[in-house]
């Protein structure tokens, strides 16, 4: 078992700007990793050629998904970045992936 902490914040996000959103959490995540919090996103593939995930994967872990509310592949996804990661915070935005994400959990 490590002592280093981790959050996965896992977003809905796939549209062309990043918004406030993105801003804050690249902002909140730099604040992190200074107090030694690894932090890690998690995005529907359709981000990956978004400017604004580039960037972000030029800075921190960026993972990708099929993003579908109730897929047991979704679900399957997220169970195996989540072993990867060992998150000690899983944080959803936009609630489409809450269910997904809370069944991934490792418990």
């Amino acid at each position: 078992m490590t002592d280093t902490k981790s959050i996965v914040h896992v977003l809905g996000l796939q549209s062309k700007y990043g918004g406030n959103i993105i801003s804050a959490l690249r902002k909140l995540a730099h604040e992190l990793a200074k107090k030694g919090v690894k932090v890690s996103f998690v995005f529907p593939k359709a981000a990956s050629d978004k400017n604004w995930c580039k960037k972000l994967e030029d800075e921190f872990d960026v993972y990708f998904i099929t993003a579908k509310q109730f897929s047991l592949k979704t679900i399957n996804e997220l169970r195996e970045i989540f072993a990867r990661v060992k998150p000690s915070i899983i944080h959803t935005h936009h609630d489409y992936l809450d269910i997904p994400a809370t069944l991934a959990a490792p418990k």
